[in-house]
């Protein structure tokens, strides 16, 4: 499948939740460079934690919703 195939084969409610997911995780980026910024000596150590703990269970969400939004629509269809 190529491309432009698998975009087109998205409904407008996954197209929403990919930009959803997307705006969610710069969100994240920059909660996790301002609590960094907030430790200056430990400012990897603090990004990885903050940022990795927000995103892992976001990505989740995100796989699931997606899995359930196919889901319906393939009952549907």
């Amino acid at each position: 499948m190529d491309q432009e195939s698998a975009v087109d084969s998205l409904s407008i409610e996954e197209r929403l939740l990919i930009i959803v997911m997307d705006a969610v995780v710069i969100a994240e980026i920059f909660v996790g460079m301002y609590f960094a910024s907030l430790d200056q000596d430990n400012l990897t150590v603090v990004f990885c934690r903050t940022f990795f703990s927000l995103l892992l269970p976001t990505l989740v969400i995100g796989f699931l919703a997606r899995r359930r939004l196919k889901s319906r629509r393939a009952g549907g269809a």
